[in-house]
């Protein structure tokens, strides 16, 4: 695992330049592109609760890789909570199998916990299930659901879930099975 010659950067969402907002929309879109089939919906909600990003730069000031921290509110069996949204997490194609995407993400949660955070959650692949569980995080498999173009939706993909106190760590196994609605709008 290679961490030379790269450093992290984590930060506000409102301090993030444009130029740093394009080059992770940018990423973004080449890791995941858009599908023509699929109805979109400009989420304003979703644009004001991002919260920071969190970025891997090289030596020479480029994106290897980055993340975002959205500000969310979610139910459990009806009982709202706020959580911090892990979104985003992508490293440049070239620059994969480096242990790049472990140090973003755990930068994040750093940075979550910092931020006050309970408890994180994400949406992921079925292939990247592996990865997070390493990192700590936790499958939930209730009945799972968030509200997309008016109408709540099940989710399609699995659902991850980390507590970032003691505390709060008990409170997440009994969401393992429970009834969870993600809120509105993009992940």
């Amino acid at each position: 695992m290679s961490t030379e010659n790269t450093r992290l950067v984590v930060r506000d969402a409102a301090e993030t330049s444009d130029a740093e907002r394009t080059a992770c929309d940018a990423l973004w879109t080449r890791t995941w592109p858009p599908n023509p089939d699929e109805p979109h919906e400009d989420d304003p909600e979703f644009v004001e609760t991002m919260v920071a990003y969190t970025m891997l730069l090289g030596d020479d000031g480029s994106l290897l890789g980055a993340c975002v921290l959205g500000d969310r509110e979610i139910t459990v069996n009806g009982e709202p909570h706020r959580i911090a949204a892990l979104g985003g997490v992508a490293v440049e194609e070239s620059h994969r199998q480096r242990g790049y995407g472990s140090r973003i993400v755990r930068a994040w949660m750093e940075d979550a916990q910092a931020r006050g955070y309970g408890f994180g959650v994400l949406w992921t692949g079925e292939r990247r299930v592996g990865f997070y569980e390493r990192l700590g995080w936790v499958l939930l498999e209730g009945d799972l659901s968030y509200q997309w173009l008016g109408e709540d939706r099940r989710i399609d993909g699995p659902i991850l879930a980390t507590a970032f106190a003691p505390d709060v760590e008990q409170l997440l196994s009994s969401w393992s099975t429970a009834r969870i609605h993600l809120g509105v709008g993009g992940w």
